[in-house]
């Protein structure tokens, strides 16, 4: 303890205060200027936390514009921290676009709020700490309190979000081990009441993996956000959001794709750290080696085979529509590539749906006789009412589901036309069914619609098949019975349920 009398023999004409005020700005003397009282305490109200909590929701979700979309004609506490922490330092201004955060001239900020040193100090603590570390936030924390910074506990979370804010494109946050897309308001309030369960990493790329990841960033065609700051969450981000979001559940779920592109998408979906998933994982379930920052790396063969990795999956869906499509054309013995399949389908739907009642068949028959909706969703539809599933939620064996409803749907329905065949037609459209009965009783029948489209190619077979058969006579006609026999039954054996 100092003795005033002491303190003037070695400080003649200086008090205590100003003695101690002198040693407490050598100890701490790059702790930040905060003149706000909302948070610079060890533990600020709830108010000042709802403050902090919203402010951080705007630095996120608004950092492209003025005061981060806050009402400037109002001064609520989230307002008052923008303005005496984030405006006043510098760390948010206009340019010829629209608003964004930066890091401010040293001389700016050294003599407005001294917040660079803590920022700076931030990015060492995560280099430092070995290639691709994930940094506790509480160490963080720890770290910002003790000399020379002695940042308080209620500041901590702001410093964090500005440090985001200014560094988003090289700073990746994890939850639980997670990677999280967004970093807003829900997020910090976790942060700010469990610290222990975030963790930070910085992910700067340099060297061998600068130029690894310059080529995949171009070779895949992604647009970053700021041309001129590009960096690792560039690529990172557009990768998850697509597995999570920009593909439906089937693209996620089947199988029905190359080995590469099962390992693609399963690294893509189990993404927790992003330096290893570009550098490591996506290299390896492309069957390439990884990349690290000292060694070599083909980032041309890595960008074409993740490329044709991600159209796999891209297509996956459509092509999926397009076997459904197939299917259920040949379950009628049409074909996808006949201009007239659906017209002539709607028709012999809409000629059925009027006849029949059982509910099961009336349904199908109603949805072939759609003719309005486009395509992709009518074969949906269809789809859907056989499986009672969405197509884009389906698994492998809800496909193999659809194979057999549609071939037992579809004998039920040619066997009802069958049944109706001396009913009127549709206009436009003949039909004739053609049995042939055994004498010991078996029959095959089937029915044959016709448009008049079809009338001269009609014609001009039936003068081909005239002549063979005047030229063989009895012969001629017995072999036609056979070969008719034989495509009939090949046919209901196809049809048979």
């Amino acid at each position: 303890m100092f003795h005033q009398h002491g303190v003037d023999e070695i400080m003649p004409g200086k008090s205590l205060l100003t003695f101690l005020s002198k040693q407490c700005a050598l100890i701490y003397r790059k702790a930040p200027i905060i003149m706000n009282e909302l948070l610079n305490r060890r533990f600020p109200s709830a108010a000042a936390v709802g403050a902090r909590t919203k402010l951080a929701e705007a630095m996120a979700a608004h950092s492209d514009s003025a005061f981060l979309g806050l009402d400037s004609s109002k001064r609520p506490p989230e307002m008052a921290l923008y303005l005496s922490l984030i405006k006043a330092g510098g760390f948010h201004v206009e340019t010829s676009k629209y608003w964004e955060f930066c890091l401010p001239p040293d001389d700016v900020d050294k003599n407005e709020l001294k917040l660079l040193p803590a920022l700076r100090y931030i990015t060492k603590l995560l280099t430092s700490s070995g290639p691709d570390a994930m940094v506790p936030v509480q160490s963080l924390f720890n770290e910002l309190a003790l000399p020379p910074f002695g940042i308080r506990d209620g500041l901590h979370p702001l410093i964090l979000a500005l440090y985001l804010a200014t560094h988003k494109q090289r700073v990746a946050v994890y939850e639980d081990g997670t990677f999280l897309q967004h970093v807003g308001g829900d997020q910090f309030l976790r942060l700010m009441k469990e610290p222990q369960f975030f963790h930070i990493q910085y992910c700067a790329v340099d060297g061998v993996r600068a130029e690894v990841f310059t080529k995949l960033l171009r070779l895949l065609e992604y647009t970053p956000s700021d041309a001129n700051n590009v960096d690792l969450l560039d690529l990172v981000r557009p990768l998850v959001i697509f597995i999570s979001r920009d593909i439906p559940d089937y693209s996620r779920r089947t199988n029905s794709l190359s080995a590469q592109a099962v390992a693609v998408r399963r690294v893509l979906m189990d993404a927790r750290e992003p330096v290893r998933l570009v550098f490591s994982a996506l290299p390896e379930a492309c069957g390439l080696t990884p990349i690290s920052s000292r060694g070599h790396g083909n980032a041309d063969e890595l960008a074409a085979r993740l490329r044709v990795a991600i159209h796999e999956l891209q297509v996956a869906y459509p092509a999926l529509v397009n076997r459904i499509n197939a299917a259920l054309f040949a379950a009628f013995d049409l074909s996808v590539e006949n201009p007239s399949a659906r017209k002539l389908l709607a028709s012999r739907g809409a000629k059925l749906s009027n006849a029949i009642t059982e509910p099961a068949l009336k349904a199908f028959a109603l949805r072939l006789a759609d003719n309005v909706i486009p395509e992709r969703p009518w074969v949906e539809s269809i789809a859907n009412l056989l499986v009672r599933k969405s197509p884009d939620r389906w698994t492998d064996s809800d496909e193999t589901e659809f194979y057999h409803q549609i071939q037992q749907m579809g004998s039920r329905f040619r066997r009802s036309e069958l049944a109706l065949i001396g009913k009127k037609v549709s206009p436009g459209t003949t039909a004739c069914r053609v049995a042939l009965t055994r004498a010991d009783g078996t029959e095959v029948a089937d029915l044959v619609s016709l448009e008049v489209a079809e009338t001269a190619e009609l014609t001009n077979l039936e003068q081909k098949f005239t002549t063979l058969l005047s030229s063989h006579g009895r012969l001629g006609l017995a072999a036609a019975v056979r070969a008719l026999w034989r495509s009939l039954d090949s046919q209901a054996e196809v049809h048979k349920p």
